[in-house]
């Protein structure tokens, strides 16, 4: 597809992201209302207390100044008034059933207006707690195919999922959709309800037994090192991540899912412009410190390829 076909594609369309203050999420943000300015409307589900406090951090978070330049030059003093007529902050958690969407009529108004959900919201910390990564990177899938189950004019779902579900693998290989019931290495079955109802089991146990927060929270982290390890993932991360791929493979006779698998992410390649990055990603610390002399030596194999993504068109993946 063109890339004017790829602007068509959002013009008129109600988009509903989620995960909307991460970081390749908001130039996703941006890179829709450049190329289309003509986009209907974009809910941005953010975590808040309410529509205010939602509102607040689209504008702190989201709104700033570098990355919407282009669009600020274009439309000076006119740029935000602009901006929130397109863009609509919701409050709401992905790990609540509904989205968090506390507000019934206004959930409903978002199913009968969106045509095409992109989930982005995820923990991305590889030794989260095992039930804040279940909750986040597995049952928010879970909600979000509820809630799109029930979008009346839905066209598209786009996961953003992560390579390192593969992590094991190595080398150039065929991408395969992830099934529940098989672990990673195909010798043990996994259920995903029985890995909740495992944590359920667990959080239960620690609460009798008076274990103090950081013990909680201590042993949460290693139960979902080990829960990932026993079924062949490397780390809860990806672990949860994969599981949310099974659920969301589960409906793809009934759903247009569409699931991407990005490696780590950097800076901008070229838009809005080149070099731009939030907080550290990836290989950037080894960057930085390897230029301030910090990072002398780095123990490795010469024959290891790093796979990065320099940020460029996530946008380009939205097709007919």
């Amino acid at each position: 597809m063109e890339l004017a076909g790829v602007g068509e594609r959002f013009h008129g369309k109600t988009v509903l992201i989620t995960g909307a203050t991460g970081f390749i999420a908001k130039l996703l943000v941006e890179k829709i209302l450049r190329l289309q300015p003509a986009v209907k409307r974009l809910y941005l589900l953010v975590r808040a207390a309410d529509q205010v406090s939602a509102q607040k951090r689209v504008r702190s978070e989201i709104m700033q100044p570098q990355i919407f330049q282009h669009l600020r030059e274009k439309y000076q003093t006119y740029f935000s008034s602009w901006f929130w007529d397109k863009v609509f902050p919701l409050a709401g958690d992905v790990s609540s059933k509904n989205l968090g969407i506390g507000d019934a009529g206004l959930s409903e108004d978002i199913r009968k207006e969106t045509d095409i959900i992109i989930n982005m919201a995820a923990t991305v910390n590889f030794a989260e707690r095992y039930d804040t990564a279940l909750a986040i990177n597995t049952m928010g899938v879970k909600h979000m195919i509820e809630f799109a189950s029930k979008c009346a004019n839905l066209e598209l779902i786009l996961l953003v999922s992560t390579a390192y579900v593969n992590i094991m693998e190595e080398g150039i290989m065929m991408e395969k959709p992830l099934q529940q019931w098989r672990s990673y290495d195909g010798r043990s079955n996994l259920d995903i309800s029985e890995e909740m109802a495992f944590k359920k089991a667990k959080l239960k146990e620690l609460v009798y037994n008076n274990a103090s927060e950081h013990t909680i929270r201590h042993t949460m982290k290693k139960i979902g090192t080990q829960r990932a390890q026993k079924f062949g993932w490397a780390n809860t991360y990806v672990f949860t991540k994969a599981m949310g791929e099974m659920l969301a493979y589960e409906q793809k006779s009934r759903l247009p899912i569409v699931i991407i698998r990005p490696t780590a992410t950097t800076s901008t390649w070229k838009e809005p412009f080149p070099g731009w990055i939030e907080g550290a990603k990836a290989i950037d610390t080894w960057i930085t410190n390897y230029g301030k002399g910090q990072l002398k030596f780095f123990p490795t194999d010469v024959a290891t390829v790093i796979d990065i993504v320099r940020y460029y068109l996530p946008v380009l993946v939205i097709r007919n």
